[in-house]
């Protein structure tokens, strides 16, 4: 019997929350022979390979060692070796919510044309309780009322409206899908293989049964500093968005002045760092992208704050 679906866990010094991370998957309300689990240790240096090889005579769990190449290379290498239907990717720090693919494998089975599903994300902190309120730059808690099938427009309209995560994780890929698409490297991979999918026209399917449980480490990258190098990756990502908006919805006027105050900001931001040739590459990224972006609007902006400001130091004087 060909298994149902595969759990890929990719594995980079997490040596605190693996094991949680692979113990979630046991408690998923299937029969062996309905899952398997890939973890790929990606060349950790913190004791995780040790934690990881106590799985290696479970007869559900594969693991491959690889020396670090980053967390897309290490998906991309679990889904070479994957042998079921669909593709789940899971990160070595969060977990899956019990029964969650027992909850969803019966809407799978009723929508077998669908290649992508997206369940809902639960955001907790440390020991495990839920997060009501977040910072605003970090990824939220998403929950959906009913199941229902999206199409690229729909679903880059809820993205937009911050009612759709663009993420990978918690969500179901048919394994064929999942392999036809580019992993990038570096970072916001999710968000640019998310944009992919709905630029390849690929429909996508909420459900509302289970969750993906994230949790939130101050030790992530999303909760970095941003330096240059996560500027640089940023503005990829801002890009990959950009094209993805204009293919599915179309060239609009708040596409290019949204487009014109990041540019903009990126130019500032550049100003600000002079002194480090690394943050001209964003501005660069944005030049090179084929997008548009209105000098004219900037100026425009620039008059309305300059006498916004005037009338206040005239009202305060």
């Amino acid at each position: 019997m060909k298994k149902l679906f595969s759990i890929i866990i990719p594995c980079y010094n997490n040596r605190e929350y693996i094991e949680a991370a692979v113990k979630s998957c046991f408690n998923q309300g299937l029969v062996s022979s309905c899952y398997e689990i890939i973890v790929v240790d990606d060349g950790s240096t913190d004791g995780s390979g040790e934690i990881i090889n106590k799985f290696k005579n479970h007869p559900n769990v594969h693991i491959l060692a690889q020396k670090n190449q980053g967390v897309s290379i290490a998906r991309k290498n679990g889904v070479d070796i994957a042998s079921a239907k669909y593709v789940i990717f899971l990160d070595a720090d969060d977990c899956l919510q019990k029964n969650t693919l027992a909850d969803i494998k019966s809407e799978i089975f009723k929508h077998k044309n669908v290649m992508w599903f997206a369940f809902p994300i639960k955001r907790v902190s440390e020991d495990g309780t839920d997060i009501k309120h977040i910072d605003s730059s970090a990824l939220s808690s998403y929950k959906y009322d009913n199941n229902i099938c999206l199409s690229p427009r729909e679903a880059f309209v809820m993205y937009k409206r911050k009612q759709l995560p663009p993420v990978i994780c918690a969500s179901v890929f048919d394994r064929n899908l999942i392999k036809s698409v580019e992993f990038p490297t570096g970072r916001f991979e999710d968000s640019r293989i998310f944009y992919s999918l709905l630029r390849m026209g690929h429909s996508v399917m909420l459900l509302k049964s289970g969750a993906y449980l994230y949790y939130h480490r101050q030790r992530s990258f999303m909760n970095h500093e941003w330096n240059a190098e996560k500027w640089i990756m940023y503005a990829q990502a801002r890009l990959d968005c950009i094209c993805a908006e204009r293919e599915i919805l179309g060239e609009s006027k708040s596409l290019i002045e949204s487009t014109t105050r990041f540019y903009y900001s990126l130019k500032y931001l550049g100003y600000l760092h002079s002194d480090d040739c690394r943050y001209s590459v964003p501005v660069a990224i944005i030049e090179n992208g084929g997008v548009k972006y209105s000098t004219s609007f900037f100026r425009e902006f620039y008059a309305r704050c300059r006498a916004c400001i005037v009338k206040y130091l005239k009202k305060v004087n």
